[in-house]
């Protein structure tokens, strides 16, 4: 079994930059070390954040980590699937209802799916 160092990122509710204050952060970084020292038996490494996010990296010791994160970005809709003579482009990845295949800078064929529906009309 290897030894985890987990680095984790959390955010104030929806963003909100309610740590402006260094004095505030200060003792909101001396809880965290707290907790993940007393309650999860986890010594902190470092604890740092901004405004709107703390971060902290800490020794999981021996045992197994499960960790989700999520990030606040604008990244296009869009998925791409690249070939060794051109690529297909699906423009609204998540809900696709075309493809492009391209060849350099020449769109030279289209798909559109043409149905109008939710993907679970048909399901029990």
């Amino acid at each position: 079994m290897a030894k985890v160092i987990v680095h984790i990122t959390y955010s104030t509710k929806h963003r909100k930059p309610w740590l402006n204050d260094p004095d505030l952060r200060s003792p909101l970084y001396a809880y965290n070390a707290t907790i993940l020292k007393e309650e999860v038996d986890s010594p902190a490494i470092l604890i740092n954040g901004v405004e709107d996010h703390v971060v902290a990296t800490f020794d999981y010791g021996y045992m197994i980590a499960t960790l989700g994160t999520s990030f606040r970005a604008r990244l296009p809709n869009r998925a791409y699937v690249i070939g060794d003579r051109g690529y297909i482009v699906l423009p609204n990845f998540w809900c696709a209802g075309e493809c492009q295949l391209w060849i350099g800078d020449d769109m030279t064929d289209r798909f559109e799916d043409g149905r109008k529906t939710n993907g679970f009309d048909y399901q029990i």
